[in-house]
């Protein structure tokens, strides 16, 4: 099909052909590849182990009692690693509103 669409007959039609199925190949290789190992690695961050520590446990807990605003700017923070400014970005706010939601959950937290 890729030789039909071409506006100018190639130079060698059998040799553009056989470089073109074996490109596709190699990419239909290489993408199905990506995507198993994006769903492999999809299911260490989303599907809950049986093997979570008491301190693991003790955090979710904690987070959960925090406001939604606070427990996000903290996830996002420091499991995600992301700076102020990026996550401001990612929700549409001020990297200052971010530093103080993260600052009053991190407090409450510490009273917890």
């Amino acid at each position: 099909m890729a030789l039909l669409k071409l506006e100018q007959q190639p130079s060698d039609p059998e040799h553009y052909c056989l470089r073109s199925f074996r490109n596709r190949a190699m990419n239909y290789h290489r993408s199905l590849w990506r995507r198993l190992s994006r769903e492999l690695e999809s299911i260490r961050w989303f599907e809950r182990r049986g093997d979570t520590s008491e301190a693991e446990a003790e955090a979710v807990r904690c987070l959960a009692n925090l406001p939604a605003e606070q427990r996000e700017a903290i996830v996002l923070k420091i499991w995600n690693d992301l700076t102020f400014e990026a996550i401001g970005d990612l929700l549409g706010i001020s990297p200052n509103t971010v530093a103080g939601r993260y600052r009053y959950g991190l407090n409450k937290l510490r009273f917890v």
